[in-house]
């Protein structure tokens, strides 16, 4: 009979979203870095997930970050026991000790807290239960009597279509940070109801984006030019950052197909 060995190890949820400036300033300056990824994948589950595609999971850990920090923000990092107990968190931390005036850095960060882990393995174990209890009380609420229904979708489209920015799409107010998950719900809406305010709303929002950007479409290809990064305060309609490549098949597939 093969005798089964169970690793524990720590795991490290890093959770981010296309249009987020430092993301993508820490993608490129840890994830992609070839000492920090093996040191990574060497000593911890490591898990990524986009906060617009699991808005709950993003909730409970921004949720734990704050009882930790007292604060929050993105990229959002959490050092998880192997029972996913929160532990340890923040929010971005530069790859290397010294970089953007920090004393410590990504790196230094994992090996610590991985030490930690296997010399004291009992402290940070509790650690993890104390913050859970504590998100828990947080997260006490009373038991619905129903469930949702599509009142729920009526709602949504009905605060949407009153805070519609008809003349740069998307909802009034700046900046405007491209996102799939508005134009994605819009779409189905219409599809559902076949609404035509709704599907205008959408075309516009597309239309509106699309028009942000540079796009050189070669006879038989479609080769685009990357536009340049947009910072926050340029005053633009749409702010468009290192991730355009996700968001613009968003706007080819919907608006050139």
């Amino acid at each position: 009979m093969k005798k089964i060995m169970i690793v524990l190890i720590l795991s490290l949820l890093s959770i981010g979203y296309s249009t987020c400036h430092w993301c993508h300033v820490m993608e490129e300056e840890s994830f992609e870095d070839e000492d920090i990824a093996r040191f990574l994948n060497l000593n911890y589950i490591a898990i990524k997930v986009d906060r617009e595609e699991r808005p709950d999971i993003y909730a409970i850990y921004m949720t734990a970050v704050q009882v930790l920090t007292g604060g929050g923000g993105w990229p959002l990092n959490v050092w998880l026991t192997p029972d996913k107990h929160p532990f340890y968190g923040g929010t971005y931390f530069p790859a290397r000790d010294g970089n953007r005036g920090m004393n410590m850095g990504f790196l230094t960060l994992l090996e610590r807290l991985a030490e930690v882990y296997k010399t004291d393995r009992g402290k940070v174990e509790n650690s993890g239960h104390s913050f859970v209890n504590a998100i828990r009380r947080q997260w006490m609420s009373r038991k619905g009597e129903k469930l949702p229904d599509a009142h729920v979708l009526h709602a949504a489209a009905k605060s949407y279509t009153q805070g519609f920015d008809p003349v740069n799409g998307g909802l009034k107010g700046a900046p405007k940070f491209p996102s799939s998950l508005p134009v994605r719900f819009l779409l189905r809406y219409w599809r559902r109801t076949g609404d035509p305010e709704i599907l205008e709303m959408a075309r516009t929002s597309l239309m509106k984006m699309a028009a942000g950007i540079t796009l050189f479409l070669w006879p038989g290809s479609s080769t685009f030019m990357k536009p340049p990064m947009i910072s926050h305060g340029l005053k633009k309609p749409w702010r468009w950052t290192t991730s355009w490549k996700k968001n613009l098949k968003t706007v080819k597939t919907a608006v050139f197909s």
